[in-house]
Protein backbone atom coordinates (compact mmCIF):
# COMPACT_ATOMS: atom_id res chain seq x y z
CA UNK A 1 0.00 0.00 0.00
CA UNK A 2 1.14 3.26 -0.61
CA UNK A 3 -1.19 5.73 1.08
CA UNK A 4 1.22 7.75 3.20
CA UNK A 5 -0.49 8.79 6.63
CA UNK A 6 -1.52 12.48 7.15
CA UNK A 7 -1.02 13.83 10.82
CA UNK A 8 -1.90 17.34 10.39
CA UNK A 9 -3.65 19.39 12.73
CA UNK A 10 -7.39 18.56 12.68
CA UNK A 11 -9.92 20.84 11.16
CA UNK A 12 -13.38 21.17 11.87
CA UNK A 13 -14.89 23.19 8.96
CA UNK A 14 -18.57 22.86 8.20
CA UNK A 15 -17.31 21.99 4.54
CA UNK A 16 -15.09 18.90 5.99
CA UNK A 17 -17.83 17.88 8.60
CA UNK A 18 -20.65 18.17 5.98
CA UNK A 19 -18.16 15.79 3.60
CA UNK A 20 -17.13 13.56 6.87
CA UNK A 21 -21.24 13.06 7.59
CA UNK A 22 -21.28 11.84 4.08
CA UNK A 23 -18.43 9.25 4.77
CA UNK A 24 -20.15 8.33 8.02
CA UNK A 25 -23.68 7.82 5.81
CA UNK A 26 -21.72 4.89 3.75
CA UNK A 27 -20.45 3.41 7.48
CA UNK A 28 -24.05 3.42 8.35
CA UNK A 29 -24.91 1.86 4.52
CA UNK A 30 -22.54 -1.13 5.57
CA UNK A 31 -24.48 -1.60 9.00
CA UNK A 32 -27.61 -1.86 7.32
CA UNK A 33 -26.76 -4.57 4.53
CA UNK A 34 -24.12 -6.26 7.07
CA UNK A 35 -23.54 -10.27 7.80
CA UNK A 36 -21.08 -10.66 10.77
CA UNK A 37 -18.31 -12.82 9.72
CA UNK A 38 -16.41 -14.96 11.95
CA UNK A 39 -12.63 -15.77 11.48
CA UNK A 40 -11.95 -18.94 9.71
CA UNK A 41 -9.11 -20.80 11.31
CA UNK A 42 -5.62 -21.60 9.93
CA UNK A 43 -1.94 -21.51 10.23
CA UNK A 44 -0.29 -18.10 10.34
CA UNK A 45 0.64 -16.57 6.83
CA UNK A 46 4.30 -16.37 6.23
CA UNK A 47 6.11 -14.27 3.84
CA UNK A 48 9.18 -11.69 2.53
CA UNK A 49 8.06 -8.99 1.67
CA UNK A 50 8.29 -5.90 4.92
CA UNK A 51 4.48 -5.80 4.57
CA UNK A 52 3.98 -9.16 4.42
CA UNK A 53 6.12 -10.02 7.37
CA UNK A 54 4.46 -7.49 9.67
CA UNK A 55 0.85 -9.52 8.61
CA UNK A 56 2.18 -12.94 9.15
CA UNK A 57 3.34 -13.19 12.51
CA UNK A 58 5.16 -16.33 11.14
CA UNK A 59 8.46 -17.70 11.07
CA UNK A 60 10.06 -15.92 7.93
CA UNK A 61 11.92 -19.19 7.39
CA UNK A 62 9.02 -20.90 5.07
CA UNK A 63 8.77 -20.54 1.77
CA UNK A 64 8.31 -17.06 0.56
CA UNK A 65 8.41 -15.20 -2.66
CA UNK A 66 8.91 -11.87 -3.11
CA UNK A 67 6.08 -9.55 -2.32
CA UNK A 68 4.03 -12.63 -1.65
CA UNK A 69 2.92 -14.39 1.94
CA UNK A 70 1.76 -17.63 2.10
CA UNK A 71 -1.33 -18.58 4.14
CA UNK A 72 -3.33 -22.21 4.76
CA UNK A 73 -1.48 -23.47 1.55
CA UNK A 74 -2.32 -20.48 -0.82
CA UNK A 75 -0.01 -17.49 -2.01
CA UNK A 76 -1.87 -13.22 -1.49
CA UNK A 77 -0.42 -10.10 -3.01
CA UNK A 78 -1.25 -6.73 -1.53
CA UNK A 79 -3.69 -5.14 -2.41
CA UNK A 80 -2.83 -2.05 -4.94
CA UNK A 81 -4.64 1.52 -4.26
CA UNK A 82 -6.06 0.40 -0.59
CA UNK A 83 -6.94 3.66 1.52
CA UNK A 84 -8.50 3.13 5.56
CA UNK A 85 -10.24 5.94 7.89
CA UNK A 86 -10.31 5.08 11.86
CA UNK A 87 -13.55 6.62 12.71
CA UNK A 88 -13.40 6.63 16.37
CA UNK A 89 -15.95 7.83 19.27
CA UNK A 90 -14.77 9.50 22.11
CA UNK A 91 -16.21 8.94 25.71
CA UNK A 92 -16.12 12.60 26.31
CA UNK A 93 -18.81 15.22 25.73
CA UNK A 94 -17.97 17.67 23.43
CA UNK A 95 -17.53 20.68 26.25
CA UNK A 96 -15.22 18.03 28.09
CA UNK A 97 -12.61 17.89 25.49
CA UNK A 98 -10.12 20.07 26.33
CA UNK A 99 -6.83 19.79 24.45
CA UNK A 100 -4.14 19.77 27.49
CA UNK A 101 -0.56 20.43 27.65
CA UNK A 102 0.10 17.30 29.60
CA UNK A 103 1.19 13.88 28.50
CA UNK A 104 -2.21 12.18 29.74
CA UNK A 105 -5.76 12.93 29.22
CA UNK A 106 -8.83 11.00 30.39
CA UNK A 107 -10.34 10.00 26.47
CA UNK A 108 -10.93 6.77 25.91
CA UNK A 109 -12.12 5.59 22.48
CA UNK A 110 -14.77 3.28 23.00
CA UNK A 111 -15.64 3.42 19.63
CA UNK A 112 -13.03 2.04 16.56
CA UNK A 113 -14.43 1.42 13.53
CA UNK A 114 -12.00 1.06 10.62
CA UNK A 115 -13.27 2.02 6.82
CA UNK A 116 -11.25 0.14 4.38
CA UNK A 117 -11.54 1.89 0.64
CA UNK A 118 -10.24 -0.65 -2.50
CA UNK A 119 -10.12 2.05 -5.19
CA UNK A 120 -8.62 -0.43 -7.34
CA UNK A 121 -11.99 -2.54 -7.41
CA UNK A 122 -14.55 -0.56 -6.47
CA UNK A 123 -14.87 -2.46 -2.69
CA UNK A 124 -15.75 -0.91 0.43
CA UNK A 125 -15.10 -3.29 4.06
CA UNK A 126 -15.51 -1.93 7.27
CA UNK A 127 -14.56 -3.39 10.46
CA UNK A 128 -15.37 -2.87 13.99
CA UNK A 129 -12.82 -3.13 16.76
CA UNK A 130 -13.96 -4.37 20.32
CA UNK A 131 -12.20 -1.20 22.46
CA UNK A 132 -10.81 -4.02 25.26
CA UNK A 133 -8.69 -5.64 22.94
CA UNK A 134 -5.57 -6.11 24.41
CA UNK A 135 -2.82 -5.09 22.47
CA UNK A 136 0.52 -3.36 22.04
CA UNK A 137 0.03 0.97 23.02
CA UNK A 138 2.47 3.46 23.30
CA UNK A 139 2.79 5.75 25.96
CA UNK A 140 3.74 9.00 25.25
CA UNK A 141 6.28 11.37 27.41
CA UNK A 142 5.94 15.29 28.71
CA UNK A 143 7.27 16.46 25.05
CA UNK A 144 4.69 13.79 23.20
CA UNK A 145 7.91 11.38 22.45
CA UNK A 146 7.36 7.59 22.65
CA UNK A 147 8.91 6.22 26.27
CA UNK A 148 7.79 2.73 26.46
CA UNK A 149 4.86 0.40 24.93
CA UNK A 150 2.72 -1.43 27.38
CA UNK A 151 -0.34 -3.67 26.84
CA UNK A 152 -3.85 -2.18 27.45
CA UNK A 153 -7.26 -2.10 26.07
CA UNK A 154 -6.83 -0.44 22.97
CA UNK A 155 -9.45 1.96 24.17
CA UNK A 156 -6.52 3.50 26.47
CA UNK A 157 -4.19 4.45 23.45
CA UNK A 158 -6.39 8.21 23.17
CA UNK A 159 -5.20 8.81 26.97
CA UNK A 160 -2.27 9.36 25.84
CA UNK A 161 -1.00 12.98 24.38
CA UNK A 162 -2.96 16.20 24.75
CA UNK A 163 -6.27 14.58 23.71
CA UNK A 164 -6.37 16.02 19.98
CA UNK A 165 -4.30 15.06 16.98
CA UNK A 166 -1.53 13.37 18.99
CA UNK A 167 -3.69 11.10 20.45
CA UNK A 168 -6.00 10.12 17.90
CA UNK A 169 -2.64 9.71 15.88
CA UNK A 170 -1.35 7.43 19.12
CA UNK A 171 -4.89 5.22 18.29
CA UNK A 172 -4.25 5.12 14.70
CA UNK A 173 -0.83 3.97 15.64
CA UNK A 174 -2.26 0.97 18.08
CA UNK A 175 -5.11 0.14 15.55
CA UNK A 176 -2.67 -0.33 13.00
CA UNK A 177 -0.18 -2.80 15.32
CA UNK A 178 -2.70 -4.63 16.32
CA UNK A 179 -3.66 -5.72 12.54
CA UNK A 180 -0.01 -6.26 11.89
CA UNK A 181 1.46 -2.74 10.89
CA UNK A 182 -1.49 -2.29 8.16
CA UNK A 183 -1.48 1.24 7.37
CA UNK A 184 -4.20 4.12 8.41
CA UNK A 185 -4.61 6.31 6.39
CA UNK A 186 -6.30 8.92 8.22
CA UNK A 187 -8.66 9.26 11.32
CA UNK A 188 -12.25 11.16 12.37
CA UNK A 189 -12.91 11.11 15.65
CA UNK A 190 -16.34 11.77 17.58
CA UNK A 191 -17.43 12.91 20.77
CA UNK A 192 -20.30 10.81 22.29
CA UNK A 193 -23.05 13.79 22.09
CA UNK A 194 -22.79 13.62 18.62
CA UNK A 195 -25.24 10.70 19.05
CA UNK A 196 -28.53 12.08 20.14
CA UNK A 197 -27.49 15.43 17.59
CA UNK A 198 -27.49 13.20 14.99
CA UNK A 199 -30.26 10.85 16.12
CA UNK A 200 -33.01 13.50 17.05
CA UNK A 201 -32.43 15.26 13.50
CA UNK A 202 -34.10 12.23 11.81
CA UNK A 203 -37.00 12.59 14.51
CA UNK A 204 -35.55 9.53 16.79
CA UNK A 205 -34.70 5.82 15.90
CA UNK A 206 -36.73 2.84 16.27
CA UNK A 207 -35.43 -0.47 17.87
CA UNK A 208 -36.33 -3.27 19.48
CA UNK A 209 -34.56 -3.22 22.94
CA UNK A 210 -32.00 -6.01 22.59
CA UNK A 211 -31.49 -5.46 26.96
CA UNK A 212 -32.75 -4.84 30.13
CA UNK A 213 -31.40 -0.73 29.76
CA UNK A 214 -33.58 0.63 32.60
CA UNK A 215 -30.88 1.01 34.60
CA UNK A 216 -30.81 4.19 32.31
CA UNK A 217 -33.91 4.92 31.52
CA UNK A 218 -37.34 3.31 32.81
CA UNK A 219 -38.44 2.83 29.20
CA UNK A 220 -35.42 0.42 27.94
CA UNK A 221 -36.70 -2.66 28.57
CA UNK A 222 -35.49 -6.00 27.19
CA UNK A 223 -37.75 -7.05 23.78
CA UNK A 224 -39.36 -3.17 24.20
CA UNK A 225 -40.39 -1.38 20.84
CA UNK A 226 -39.47 2.07 20.73
CA UNK A 227 -38.68 5.38 19.18
CA UNK A 228 -35.09 6.26 20.59
CA UNK A 229 -34.69 9.89 21.07
CA UNK A 230 -32.21 11.97 23.03
CA UNK A 231 -29.99 10.71 25.30
CA UNK A 232 -31.71 7.02 25.12
CA UNK A 233 -29.80 7.25 22.06
CA UNK A 234 -26.92 7.38 23.60
CA UNK A 235 -27.57 4.83 26.46
CA UNK A 236 -28.48 2.59 23.82
CA UNK A 237 -25.17 2.36 22.39
CA UNK A 238 -22.97 3.56 24.42
CA UNK A 239 -24.16 1.39 28.08
CA UNK A 240 -22.43 -1.83 28.92
CA UNK A 241 -22.40 -1.86 32.97
CA UNK A 242 -25.64 -3.09 34.17
CA UNK A 243 -26.39 -4.10 30.65
CA UNK A 244 -26.83 -7.57 29.11
CA UNK A 245 -24.14 -9.52 29.73
CA UNK A 246 -21.74 -6.10 30.54
CA UNK A 247 -19.30 -7.09 27.68
CA UNK A 248 -18.32 -4.45 24.97
CA UNK A 249 -19.37 -7.50 22.50
CA UNK A 250 -22.90 -7.19 23.42
CA UNK A 251 -22.75 -3.35 23.20
CA UNK A 252 -21.59 -3.78 19.31
CA UNK A 253 -24.23 -5.86 18.36
CA UNK A 254 -26.76 -2.96 19.90
CA UNK A 255 -24.37 -0.75 18.05
CA UNK A 256 -24.66 -2.85 14.84
CA UNK A 257 -28.48 -2.69 15.41
CA UNK A 258 -28.95 1.15 16.13
CA UNK A 259 -26.57 1.96 12.85
CA UNK A 260 -28.99 -0.23 10.59
CA UNK A 261 -31.80 1.53 11.50
CA UNK A 262 -30.22 4.68 12.03
CA UNK A 263 -29.68 4.56 8.32
CA UNK A 264 -32.80 4.02 7.53
CA UNK A 265 -33.98 7.17 8.84
CA UNK A 266 -31.26 8.83 7.14
CA UNK A 267 -31.97 7.96 3.86
CA UNK A 268 -35.20 8.80 4.05
CA UNK A 269 -34.62 12.33 5.82
CA UNK A 270 -31.77 13.10 3.35
CA UNK A 271 -34.72 12.19 0.41
CA UNK A 272 -37.03 14.63 1.92
CA UNK A 273 -34.63 17.73 2.18
CA UNK A 274 -31.59 17.84 0.29
CA UNK A 275 -30.54 19.88 2.74
CA UNK A 276 -30.76 18.05 6.16
CA UNK A 277 -26.89 16.63 6.34
CA UNK A 278 -25.94 20.38 5.60
CA UNK A 279 -28.44 21.32 8.41
CA UNK A 280 -27.23 17.85 11.04
CA UNK A 281 -23.45 19.08 10.25
CA UNK A 282 -24.30 22.64 11.96
CA UNK A 283 -25.98 21.42 14.71
CA UNK A 284 -22.63 19.05 15.17
CA UNK A 285 -20.01 21.93 15.08
CA UNK A 286 -16.95 20.93 17.02
CA UNK A 287 -18.07 17.41 18.29
CA UNK A 288 -15.98 16.03 15.60
CA UNK A 289 -12.48 16.36 14.85
CA UNK A 290 -10.19 14.99 11.64
CA UNK A 291 -6.56 14.95 10.01
CA UNK A 292 -8.05 15.33 6.46
CA UNK A 293 -7.67 18.47 4.81
CA UNK A 294 -11.20 19.26 2.53
CA UNK A 295 -9.23 18.45 -0.82
CA UNK A 296 -8.66 15.09 0.87
CA UNK A 297 -12.24 15.05 2.68
CA UNK A 298 -13.81 15.72 -0.80
CA UNK A 299 -11.56 13.03 -2.57
CA UNK A 300 -12.94 10.09 0.38
CA UNK A 301 -16.43 11.86 -0.56
CA UNK A 302 -16.42 10.93 -4.35
CA UNK A 303 -14.82 7.70 -3.71
CA UNK A 304 -16.56 6.18 -1.16
CA UNK A 305 -20.52 7.39 -2.65
CA UNK A 306 -19.12 5.18 -5.89
CA UNK A 307 -18.47 2.26 -3.80
CA UNK A 308 -20.20 -1.01 -2.38
CA UNK A 309 -20.24 -1.69 0.76
CA UNK A 310 -20.96 -5.26 1.50
CA UNK A 311 -19.85 -6.19 5.00
CA UNK A 312 -19.23 -5.25 8.42
CA UNK A 313 -16.61 -7.44 10.05
CA UNK A 314 -15.27 -8.10 14.01
CA UNK A 315 -12.63 -10.37 15.23
CA UNK A 316 -13.56 -13.57 16.99
CA UNK A 317 -11.92 -13.89 20.70
CA UNK A 318 -12.81 -14.64 24.45
CA UNK A 319 -13.99 -11.76 26.71
CA UNK A 320 -12.63 -12.15 30.53
CA UNK A 321 -12.32 -10.23 34.01
CA UNK A 322 -9.51 -8.56 34.08
CA UNK A 323 -7.48 -7.78 37.49
CA UNK A 324 -9.72 -4.35 37.52
CA UNK A 325 -11.53 -4.23 33.73
CA UNK A 326 -12.83 -6.53 30.79
CA UNK A 327 -10.17 -8.16 28.59
CA UNK A 328 -10.88 -9.01 25.06
CA UNK A 329 -8.28 -11.33 23.77
CA UNK A 330 -8.41 -11.68 19.89
CA UNK A 331 -8.15 -15.06 18.29
CA UNK A 332 -5.31 -15.29 16.13
CA UNK A 333 -6.43 -17.53 13.59
CA UNK A 334 -9.92 -14.94 13.34
CA UNK A 335 -7.16 -11.90 13.39
CA UNK A 336 -5.49 -12.95 10.65
CA UNK A 337 -7.70 -14.23 8.69
CA UNK A 338 -9.31 -10.31 8.75
CA UNK A 339 -6.16 -9.03 7.59
CA UNK A 340 -6.11 -11.27 5.03
CA UNK A 341 -9.72 -10.48 3.79
CA UNK A 342 -8.97 -6.72 4.28
CA UNK A 343 -5.38 -5.65 2.68
CA UNK A 344 -4.49 -9.26 0.24
CA UNK A 345 -5.49 -10.49 -3.11
CA UNK A 346 -5.15 -14.60 -3.52
CA UNK A 347 -2.72 -15.05 -6.44
CA UNK A 348 -4.37 -17.30 -9.22
CA UNK A 349 -2.90 -19.97 -10.01
CA UNK A 350 -3.13 -20.05 -13.77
Amino acid sequence: MSMKQNESKPKNTARNVTIIIAVLAAVIVAASVAVLLHGRGGGAPTGSASQSQAASGADSSDETVEGELSYNGAWYVPKENVETILFMGLDKFEDQIRQQNGYMNDQQADFNLLLVIDHKTGDCQALQLNRDTMCQITELGVAGDAVQRTTAQLALAHTYGSGGSDSCINQKKAVSELLYGMTIDHYVALSMDAVPVINDAVGGVAVRCMDDLTAYDPLLTEGAEITLMGDQALYYVRARMNAGDQTNIRRMERQRQYMLELWKDVSAAGAQDPDFLAKLVLNLGDKLQTDCSSTQMQTLFDSVSALDVNEIKTIDGESVKGEKFMEFYADDASLQQTVIDLFYDRVSEN
